[in-house]
């Protein structure tokens, strides 16, 4: 993946929040990468998709460091706090599962969350009161709306400062900061929310994998 050299627009005050969505890739080539920390944490992941998904996620967030702020990881500082949130010098969040990785990058403080709505709906079907318990939802609400409402808190969780345990049921969502949308990427259906006090900034940025002439996957964003 090779980062795009230059800025991504940014409104009158200079905010900035992207948000980068891919894929997993089909092949993936494994590098290492920047911090050691990072580094370890995938090289130690024994499930491969998880493993994949991290690695992705990283590269993603490298690439969307690059092309919004025109920075290299190095610059970025990145480490993991006692909560298992990563954090530097820049705002970011990176979210991934079911294939799925979403990374937002931020002048601000931001956190993000993207599920595959069959993969969330298979997880907890025949279990919608429960969920609903755990979100602290109105009961009766469906599994639609429990998707939409676990992105917003997941996405709230991950852009407060001094939160160390998700418990769902204690986060507050903050409407005037959270967006949600449901996205359809590479025919996958997925619910993305975003909690930033500047979520009126935000671009989105879809990267869509094509395979090359030896067979490996590259990306294309647009």
């Amino acid at each position: 993946m090779k980062p795009i050299h230059g800025h991504s627009p940014s409104d009158a005050n200079g905010a900035k929040l992207d948000v980068y969505i891919s894929s997993l890739p089909s092949t993936i080539d494994f590098e290492p990468v920047i911090p050691r920390q990072r580094n370890d944490e995938i090289n130690g992941c024994r499930n491969e998709r998880v493993r994949a998904e991290k690695y992705w996620a990283w590269k993603m967030l490298e690439y969307g460091m690059s092309r919004t702020f025109g920075i290299g990881m190095k610059d970025v500082g990145a480490k993991r706090d006692a909560a298992g949130k990563w954090t530097g010098n820049r705002f970011f969040s990176i979210s991934h599962g079911g294939g799925l990785i979403a990374v937002a990058v931020s002048s601000d403080k931001v956190g993000i969350d993207i599920e595959v709505s069959a993969e969330f709906k298979r997880r907890f079907s025949g279990r919608e009161e429960r969920l609903t318990e755990i979100l602290d939802a109105e009961k009766g609400c469906g599994l639609e709306r429990l998707l939409e409402l676990w992105t917003q808190k997941e996405a709230s969780f991950k852009a407060m400062e001094h939160q160390e345990k998700f418990i769902p049921a204690k986060i507050k969502i903050e409407p005037e900061q959270t967006l949600t949308e449901r996205r359809l990427h590479e025919s996958i259906e997925c619910c993305v929310s975003v909690c930033s006090p500047i979520k009126e900034s935000i671009i989105f940025y879809d990267c869509m994998q094509k395979e090359k002439s030896d067979g490996k996957s590259c990306c294309h964003f647009h």
